[in-house]
């Protein structure tokens, strides 16, 4: 059977798809990078990556950093976090 996905191109700086909407969900979840890229089976360093481009894409970062821990962007990114949940709503429609 057929499968189809959505992904936005975001500029010149990446894309956003079903793989990083996952992380960027367990990463709210777990409120941990690490926690997150082990969920998806990934090293810390990719996870690590794939928020770093995501964070370059948008104004404001998806996600911020602190040392031993991360947490989703204050309400600066509330736009975003509008964003996903109709990424999530019209995928779910696919």
């Amino acid at each position: 059977m057929a499968k189809l996905t959505i992904r936005i191109d975001l500029s010149d700086h990446g894309a956003i798809g079903p793989g990083k909407i996952r992380l960027l969900e367990l990463v709210g979840e777990s409120g941990s990078i690490s926690a997150a890229g082990r969920a998806m089976n990934m090293s810390y360093r990719r996870a690590w990556m794939l928020i770093d481009n995501l964070n370059r894409c948008f104004r404001s970062p998806v996600v911020e950093t602190q040392l031993g821990g991360t947490h989703y962007a204050n309400c600066e990114s509330q736009h975003l976090f509008e964003a996903l949940s109709i990424y999530q709503e019209s995928h779910s429609l696919v």
